[in-house]
């Protein structure tokens, strides 16, 4: 039975060639153009999931403008988040961190070692103030968020 429903549909897609292929390219492009929808609104959601009120986190962006160039920077001047804090209402936390350049290299002294271990160009660097893990959370294996940067030259490293 299902092999003469085959049979029946190969000779009808033979017979109408033209109109066969014009669906067939309907329906591939349907599908396609749905496919792509949903990756775009998928991707669009997947941002800041994993933290507790990610939905009244925000971003300030600077809009620049050099010789007729538009230039859109995913931060502000250092001043700027004294300045939020002091003259914006409505702000509960004003964080400020910088992210560190492909090329930063850290070195990293150890016990009986005369030479300290070199990491060049590493990535996903954050300089912050203690402030930063009252907005961002994170899985501790060790330590406290409220100590964690409150002295200078402190680091926090995830599990990753």
């Amino acid at each position: 039975m299902l092999k003469s429903y085959f049979s029946v549909a190969f000779r009808n897609f033979w017979r109408n060639k033209t109109f066969s292929l014009i669906n067939i390219f309907g329906l591939a492009i349907g599908i396609s153009a749905a496919l792509v929808i949903f990756l775009i609104v998928q991707y669009d959601f997947s941002f800041d999931k994993f933290h507790k009120d990610g939905n009244r986190v925000y971003r300030i962006v600077s809009d620049f403008n050099f010789s007729g160039e538009e230039i859109h920077n995913s931060g502000v001047t250092a001043p700027m988040a004294d300045v939020l804090r002091k003259e914006a209402t409505g702000l509960e936390l004003v964080i400020p961190f910088r992210t560190a350049d492909d090329d930063t290299k850290i070195s990293v002294p150890a016990k009986g070692v005369n030479q300290p271990a070199v990491f060049k160009k590493q990535n996903d660097i954050i300089f912050a103030d203690e402030a930063y893990f009252r907005l961002i959370d994170y899985t501790w294996l060790a330590g406290a968020s409220k100590t964690a940067l409150a002295q200078p030259y402190q680091v926090v490293l995830t599990e990753e």
